[in-house]
């Protein structure tokens, strides 16, 4: 899968630091990794769940795979309902910021034709992801300039089955319009910063996963400003898995 020049995956990086964008475009790719591996199977069986109405075994027999896909599932079509939707949905740029687009798991249609729900799995333990991610409000600003809104904004949820949150694996956040036309006038500005000749950097948490920080001298020179990752061998019980 093709991937924009500025991802909304990444968008809290290139909005927080600015030279983060040039200097990745320069930096050799990161290796993709076992849980990006993982990530990408998982949301392979999502799509195909929600196109042809399977359950999670049609799918796999690993129950470590089977029980969180299958919560996802159940999760993603009580949050539907009756909507129309469309799975895997690569929306276009908005108009001048051609390298800004995206793919949405989820986009679903009002009664009436336009947005409102954009949902999005995450399928990582460790890192909570929340509903107002700036990735998410993203593909709701283009979900919305692509098909209309309705009247009263969209939700946006995050579906994150395999960690254990204290409101449960699926949350939501709400954008009216006014809150999409306010992230669109954030975005220009990110992304005007992030192409300027003088873009300049800032060490923060977003660093963990720039593939330019090793050799970033602003990260070097604020070695405390990114908070340590979790051991590679850190695996919160989800509750599913917590027998009563």
């Amino acid at each position: 899968m093709s991937h924009a020049p500025l991802p909304p995956s990444a968008a809290e990086r290139w909005i927080a630091c600015p030279g983060s964008y040039q200097a990745e475009s320069s930096a050799p790719p990161a290796p993709s990794s076992e849980f990006a591996e993982l990530g990408t199977t998982a949301h392979a069986w999502f799509a195909t769940g929600l196109r042809r109405g399977l359950p999670a075994k049609a799918m796999t027999t690993d129950p470590l795979m089977q029980r969180p896909l299958d919560a996802a599932l159940t999760a993603t079509r009580q949050i539907l309902g009756s909507r129309a939707f469309m799975v895997e949905l690569r929306l276009p740029p908005l108009a001048g910021l051609a390298a800004l687009w995206g793919t949405a798991d989820v986009v679903g249609f009002s009664a009436a034709g336009p947005v409102d729900t954009i949902i999005d799995l995450k399928f990582g333990e460790a890192i909570m992801v929340a509903a107002d991610a700036v990735q998410l409000g993203i593909y709701g600003l283009l979900a919305a300039r692509c098909f209309g809104v309705a009247t009263d904004g969209l939700t946006a949820w995050v579906i994150q089955p395999r960690h254990d949150h204290e409101h449960g694996l699926a949350r939501s956040h709400h954008y009216g319009r006014a809150d999409i036309d306010r992230l669109e006038t954030v975005l220009r500005n990110a992304v005007k910063a992030a192409v300027a000749a003088d873009a300049p950097r800032r060490a923060g948490a977003w660093c963990r996963f720039c593939a330019a920080a090793a050799g970033c001298p602003t990260r070097q020179a604020a070695p405390n400003a990114v908070p340590a990752a979790r051991s590679a061998w850190f695996r919160p019980t989800p509750r599913w898995l917590v027998r009563p």
